[in-house]
């Protein structure tokens, strides 16, 4: 059922010129890349190597790179980051479970002002931060992991109690990790890629000159190696939410649709390359050197794909709409 629909304004014609893809931009600052030669070393055959493979063998968790460091989510937040052999991270205010009675800000708002029992509170909050933190330093990842998911999934109930759920982050968690292998159509690549205002591809679109668009997904597609932004939208609610079907495409058109200098490609490709090499993804996953694609996947019954996808004609966009089945990424909705 994928469907594609005639050049509009929001058409590859309206994206892309002719380029020149015989050779890519050497890229010296890329924001999604481990550039610390020790860290990597020991990511792929040292120290932290035993700490990837169990984190590769928790089918919980799923890792990203990012600037210089790597985040490790757990349904979408962040159960720890490293940054070097004994560099890791973990929020302390996964403990705080009072927001009912005081928001966090509320809480950092007063230690600012000296308040005691603030101060004293977020003191606890670091020592129990820095116990946890410990498991990991000393090698007991089971123990660390299984107490963290304990800890986040405390701390989201509690936060769901006063209305607020992290819904769309658990989404693309699991998308992320069902769409590595040759059971979808696609491989994710990147979550919540956002467009530096700094970028040789910042947003240059009729919205305020500091907007700095942000990606859902950045996937490959197996067959054809092309790489794609993915935008998800989920029911029918999403065609008409803050941010709709012409938002997202003028986003995209004056981004990385403008790149001219096929930045974005080559950092997806370097990218691509050092997951490919400590066994994040399958190493036979390659991008073709052509422009980026603008897609959308919808979640919802093939009833609503049929009516999200009639919209889509409407507004004109001309691009490729796939199907979200079980958190798979998949060509035709079957």
């Amino acid at each position: 059922m994928n469907k594609t629909y005639s050049r509009g304004r929001f058409g590859r014609g309206d994206n892309f010129g002719e380029r020149n893809f015989k050779k890519l931009p050497i890229m010296t600052n890329l924001r999604r890349r481990i550039r610390d030669k020790n860290f990597l070393e020991s990511l792929n055959n040292g120290y932290l190597r035993l700490l990837l493979n169990y984190i590769i063998g928790d089918e919980e968790l799923d890792i990203q790179i990012r600037d210089n460091y790597i985040n490790v989510y757990y349904k979408g937040g962040n159960i720890l980051r490293i940054r070097g052999e004994k560099s890791f991270e973990f929020d302390e205010f996964y403990f705080y479970d009072d927001c009912k009675t005081e928001r966090k800000t509320h809480l950092l708002n007063a230690a600012k002002e000296k308040d005691p029992v603030a101060i004293k509170k977020i003191k606890e909050l670091r020592d129990r931060k820095n116990k946890l933190i410990g498991l990991i330093k000393d090698g007991n990842y089971s123990d660390y992991f299984s107490e963290a998911k304990k800890v986040m999934d405390s701390w989201w109930n509690s936060m769901e109690k006063i209305g607020i759920a992290h819904n769309e982050k658990k989404v693309q968690h699991q998308i992320s990790r069902h769409n590595k292998g040759q059971d979808s159509d696609y491989t994710v690549l990147d979550l919540e890629y956002q467009v530096s205002t700094k970028s040789e591809f910042c947003y240059i679109g009729g919205r305020p000159k500091k907007t700095s668009p942000r990606f859902d997904i950045i996937a490959i597609h197996n067959k054809t190696g092309e790489l794609c932004i993915i935008e998800l939208k989920k029911g029918l609610g999403a065609i008409n939410g803050k941010l709709g079907i012409e938002d997202h495409c003028e986003s995209f058109k004056y981004t990385i649709g403008r790149d001219e200098q096929n930045l974005f490609l080559a950092e997806m490709k370097d990218l691509c390359d050092q997951k490919c090499k400590l066994g994040l993804i399958d190493s036979s996953i390659t991008i073709k050197n052509t422009p980026p694609k603008f897609v959308f996947a919808f979640a919802g019954t093939t009833q609503e794909y049929e009516i999200f996808m009639q919209r889509c004609r409407k507004e004109n966009f001309s691009g490729k709409i796939i199907y979200l089945n079980d958190f798979k990424l998949l060509d035709t909705c079957k």
